[in-house]
C-alpha cells in the first residue's frame, strides 16, 4: 500500500513535555507503523526541533523525500491543555509547515506514481503558499482514494476552503460538531438530525464514504447508500491527542488491504481506542494491536 499525506509536522507541548505530531504526521506515522509505504509532504525549520522531527519521522518509517527545510521559519509548535483527557490547542503561526513547497522534480515524481491514498486536512490550508501547493497536488496526484479529514481548528478555515476540499475528496471524516457546522454552512442541515445531515452532505459532494466520529459513542459511516454505527472499545483515556488520526490510518490501511468500508472502520476504531488509552499521538504498539492488524496481511 502506497500513501501520500499533505500537511503539518509540529511539536505538541503537553505539560512541558514535547511530542512530535500534527494530524498529517500522525496519520502518516501510523500508516508506516502498520506497514504501508508512507510519504509525507511537509516542511520543518532549520532548527533543533526540525532536526529531531526528521529523525523521528525516519524512525517511524515515513519517507522524507518530499519534506523541505525552511530557513526563515521555526518548526511548528502547538501548546496543548488537557481537561479530563480532552485537548484544547493553541496553534502557533508563522511556522515552517505554513511554507510547504515542492520542486518540479518532486511534482513529476508524485504525478508519475500510482497512490492508494492521498490524504489532506483543513489546518494546513491556512496559508496561501500551502493552498497553492495543495491545488497543484490535487490536480496531479493519481490516487484511488482522496481522504479529507476536516479536523477544524480555531479560526483556521473558510467555507471556500471546505467546499473545495469536499469537492476534491472521495472519503471524508469529521466529528459531530463539524458535521453540524458543515451542514449548516452549505444549507444542508434540514431537520438537523445527524442521519439526515450525513446523507445530505455525502450526496451534495458526491462522496463515496462519509465518516462521523462520536468519541466514546463510536462512529457513523455512510457508504454505498448504507449507514451503519460502528462501536469503539471503551478505554480509560490517557489523552485524546491523535486518536482521530489513528482511526483514519487504521481505516485506510484496512481499506487498502481489501476490507469493505464498514469492516475497515472496525480496524480504525480499534487503533483509535488504543491511541486514546496512551499518551501521545503515535504511541508504541502493543503485541495485541500488532496481532490484530497482522490478520490483514500485506
Amino acid at each position: 500500500m502506497k500513501t501520500l499525506t499533505f500537511g503539518e509536522i509540529l511539536w505538541d507541548i503537553i505539560d512541558d513535555a514535547e511530542h512530535i505530531g500534527g494530524a498529517s504526521y500522525n496519520f502518516a506515522a501510523h500508516l508506516a507503523k502498520l506497514g504501508a509505504e508512507s510519504h509525507l509532504v511537509s516542511a520543518v525549520g532549520n532548527d533543533e526541533r526540525g532536526k529531531t522531527g526528521l529523525a523521528a519521522l525516519k524512525a517511524h518509517g515515513i519517507a522524507s523525500s518530499f519534506i523541505s527545510s525552511v530557513a526563515d521559519a521555526p518548526t511548528g509548535t502547538v501548546t496543548v491543555k488537557l481537561e479530563a483527557g480532552q485537548p484544547s490547542y493553541t496553534i502557533h503561526e508563522g511556522v515552517a509547515w505554513d511554507c510547504i513547497r515542492l520542486t518540479e522534480d518532486q511534482l513529476t515524481t508524485i504525478s508519475g506514481t500510482e497512490w492508494d491514498c492521498f490524504y489532506f486536512g483543513t489546518l494546513a490550508q491556512r496559508s496561501e503558499i500551502n493552498r497553492e501547493t495543495l491545488s497543484q497536488l490535487s490536480s496531479q496526484v493519481r490516487a484511488r482514494h482522496f481522504f479529507y479529514d476536516i479536523n477544524l481548528r480555531q479560526r483556521y478555515y473558510t467555507s471556500a476552503i471546505i467546499a473545495e476540499s469536499l469537492k476534491n475528496a472521495t472519503i471524508v471524516k469529521l466529528n459531530n460538531e463539524e458535521l453540524e457546522l458543515v451542514a449548516g454552512m452549505f444549507g444542508l442541515d434540514g431537520t438537523r438530525s445527524s442521519e439526515e445531515n450525513i446523507r445530505k452532505v455525502a450526496e451534495a459532494f458526491k462522496l463515496e464514504t462519509l465518516i462521523v466520529t462520536h468519541g466514546k459513542d463510536g462512529v457513523s459511516l455512510l457508504s454505498g447508500g448504507e449507514l451503519r454505527q460502528i462501536p469503539v472499545i471503551p478505554v480509560h483515556v490517557a489523552d485524546a491527542v491523535g486518536a482521530g488520526d489513528s482511526f483514519s490510518a487504521g481505516f485506510m490501511y484496512a481499506l487498502g488491504c481489501g476490507k469493505d468500508p464498514f469492516a475497515a472502520a472496525e480496524y480504525g476504531a480499534a487503533l483509535g481506542s488504543f491511541t486514546a488509552a496512551h499518551s501521545g499521538g503515535v504511541p508504541d504498539y502493543s503485541d495485541e494491536i500488532r496481532a490484530f492488524f497482522g490478520t490483514l496481511g500485506a
